[in-house]
């Protein structure tokens, strides 16, 4: 019994007031890699969506056992603390949290079971996008409308989502609406995470040019709110083009160049990356909407600048350039715009 995984054995178990009454892959997802997915439902059924965390990996390496389960304790407490606070403050395109615990079955269990139990989403932006080559118009930019929100309303908590892609884009079809999930790689001002430390704390196929040349910036605001608005131009080009715009523009460039070849400088390299970026930007995909396309490339081209100087909102100054409510106002009126041409036909 020594050897079992319990975050891996939960199916059947009534946890709590939810009973486990299914198992999910999220072994793709940021972090699937240290948790377990589960579908649970309670007595009135309800079914949400239980993530079990997985201390298993702790003991992996010998003689740091207990330091490796300190720090997946602490970033359980810090993901848990963090979903607490959003639900505080009433941010509606965040996931919400409906419950949190501590389950052990069996004494003979080698360690508890930590748990979050969040609000279920009929799907991912990831699923739509597996499923659809292309998403619809109007459906995507509702989506982004809302996920823009969501990182603006972190933002104005001082918390940095740090990990915006499609699999972390939850659906909500009763609502209608797009929310942002898997807080587990934010960072904030008021509670200290271990990942602050990583040049890159989310998934490094989504992420800004300079992290992954090891550029950090001094100040806090500027380092993560500059990724997040990276990351959210980057979601644009990932509903509208299928591919991220970080792969797309490297995969362009001279081997050299790339970030596990190059040693100097980041502005050094800057002028080729920024070469191969806008060659990304003009293959973007054809639209019968031609106003809708440079709509969108523009935005594009401003969130996801290579150079973080440059990024942003032209009409902002400071750190308020990586604010995104011009975007999630640009973006109201695209829907809007687009939906009367529909109805109009």
């Amino acid at each position: 019994m020594m050897n079992i995984n319990p975050a891996a054995e939960l199916l059947g178990h009534s946890i709590g007031n939810w009973k486990v009454v299914e198992k999910i892959d999220i072994s793709n997802s940021s972090g699937g890699n240290f948790s377990f997915g589960y579908i649970v439902k309670n007595n009135t059924g309800e079914k949400a969506f239980l993530k079990a965390l997985d201390y298993s990996t702790a003991s992996m390496i010998p003689g740091m056992q207990a330091e490796n389960l300190n720090k997946m304790t602490n970033a359980y407490l810090f993901e848990r603390n963090l979903l607490e606070q959003c639900g505080r403050k009433g941010l509606r395109n965040v996931v919400r949290m409906i419950d949190h615990g501590e389950y052990r079955h069996l004494q003979s269990w080698p360690y508890a079971v930590n748990y979050l139990v969040m609000e279920k989403a009929d799907c991912s932006a990831r699923d739509m996008l597996t499923l659809n080559a292309s998403l619809d118009t109007l459906w995507a930019l509702n989506s982004l409308h809302g996920i823009a929100v969501g990182i603006k309303n972190l933002h104005e908590i001082d918390v940095a989502h740090q990990d915006v892609k499609p699999s972390n884009v939850l659906f909500f079809k009763d609502e209608k609406t797009s929310k942002i999930g898997d807080v587990g790689r934010a960072s904030t001002l008021s509670i200290e995470s271990q990942h602050d430390k990583f040049s890159t704390a989310g998934d490094p196929a989504y992420s800004p040019f300079e992290q992954l040349y090891g550029v950090k910036f001094d100040n806090w605001r500027k380092r993560r709110y500059s990724c997040d608005a990276f990351m959210f131009g980057n979601l644009i080009m990932c509903y509208f083009n299928g591919v991220s715009i970080t792969v797309s523009t490297l995969r362009n460039m001279d081997d050299k160049f790339l970030p596990r070849n190059w040693g100097d400088e980041y502005v050094d390299v800057l002028p080729y990356i920024e070469a191969s970026f806008f060659q990304v930007i003009d293959s973007f995909i054809p639209m019968n909407d031609i106003s809708l396309r440079e709509s969108l490339m523009t935005m594009i081209i401003e969130l996801c600048h290579p150079d973080p100087n440059i990024r942003g909102d032209k009409k902002e100054r400071g750190i308020q350039k990586f604010s995104l409510q011009r975007y999630i106002s640009h973006l109201d009126r695209l829907y809007k715009k687009y939906m009367y041409k529909v109805m109009k036909g």
